[in-house]
């Protein structure tokens, strides 16, 4: 009973150097909780920029003269 009640006793009067390492804890469990959403964000933004790409690739594959074949014929029935 007497060193449980010891183990209690310092334990809550545990001084700043003993504090330290636990604080070292919580602030590293804040930091990777704060990477783990940004690591979303970045996944999110990564995703959309890639559906950009895509999306201005065909725009460009059908949009532009040099961009397939039938966009240089169709261009010369256009002038006739």
């Amino acid at each position: 009973m007497c060193s449980v009640l010891i183990t209690v006793i310092t334990s809550v009067h545990r001084t700043e150097a003993e504090k330290e390492p636990l604080n070292v804890m919580v602030d590293q469990a804040l930091l990777e909780k704060q990477w783990a959403k940004e690591d979303a964000e970045f996944t999110k933004f990564s995703c959309a920029l890639k559906l950009c790409v895509a999306f201005a690739a065909n725009v460009g594959g059908v949009g532009t003269l040099i961009g397939c074949g039938p966009n240089i014929v169709l261009k010369g029935q256009a002038d006739e």
